[in-house]
């Protein structure tokens, strides 16, 4: 009797791995007003955060600028979040941001990161221009030479790349599309595809490759390792680390 007690008690914790209690109670069109609600407080957080560096303390958009580019989006993007979950009483645990496993998902994070950089960085870019790629002039333009810029992007890789982006574009907008079409196959598979495209054209500064490389790691890697994992955990720490051995590649030796 005990045994069964414990099985069952299993079988709740991994349903609820898997999706909220309350998922079948929200409708197709809350969910919708969700996404809408949460995709205009981020561009408003975007906005905000990119552009009050240079409007109220007229700093160039490079360098040690993105030291304070990096909290204020952080901050905007958890609010936004947090704000428009409030439609469909959702909280960030729903979303999959707990340290639920946090040593296991994080090794996973780490070897997802590192296989990306041994990718991108010993085979793709180089047999795609190297240096001359017009994403890699873009972020070294930005970056700067000194290290003050360094320490800036590494801050803007892990508050921004890692925990923004993958809170809002991973924990939300996919969930959000994904219960707006349904919560079925089909609709997961249009979410992934409308949050991959989405996210590259956020990164049209890079250019065509640039697109097309944030497309298939920041949008559909990124995108089928939290489907697969059903936790943040994952893919904030793959995001944030490719993102800080790209800094460090880029500063370094380009």
């Amino acid at each position: 009797m005990l045994a069964s007690s414990t099985d069952a008690k299993k079988q709740d914790v991994t349903v609820n791995r898997v999706q909220p209690n309350n998922i079948q109670t929200i409708s197709k069109s809350r969910w919708f007003a969700t996404l809408g609600l949460g995709s205009l407080l981020f561009a408003i957080a975007l906005f905000a955060s990119h552009s009050y560096p240079s409007i109220f303390l007229d700093l160039p958009m490079s360098g040690f600028t993105f030291a304070y580019v990096a909290p204020v989006f952080l901050i905007l993007t958890l609010l936004a979040v947090f704000l428009s979950l409030k439609l469909v009483n959702y909280n960030f645990s729903d979303i999959g941001l707990s340290f639920r496993a946090f040593g296991k998902e994080a090794l996973i994070g780490l070897l997802v990161a590192s296989a990306w950089t041994l990718l991108q960085f010993f085979v793709i870019i180089p047999a795609t221009g190297g240096a001359e790629r017009m994403d890699i002039v873009a972020n070294l333009e930005q970056l700067g030479t000194d290290y003050a810029g360094l320490f800036a992007f590494l801050l803007m890789a892990i508050l921004g790349g890692g925990i923004a982006e993958e809170v809002f574009f991973r924990g939300f907008f996919l969930t959000s599309l994904r219960n707006s079409f349904g919560n079925s196959q089909v609709a997961t598979a249009l979410a992934v595809i409308i949050t991959t495209i989405v996210f590259a054209l956020l990164h049209g500064y890079q250019g065509w490759i640039g697109i097309l490389d944030t497309a298939v790691f920041g949008g559909l890697s990124m995108s089928l390792l939290y489907l697969w994992r059903k936790n943040l955990t994952a893919c904030i720490v793959a995001h944030g680390l490719y993102d800080v051995f790209a800094v460090l590649i880029l500063f370094f030796y380009f």
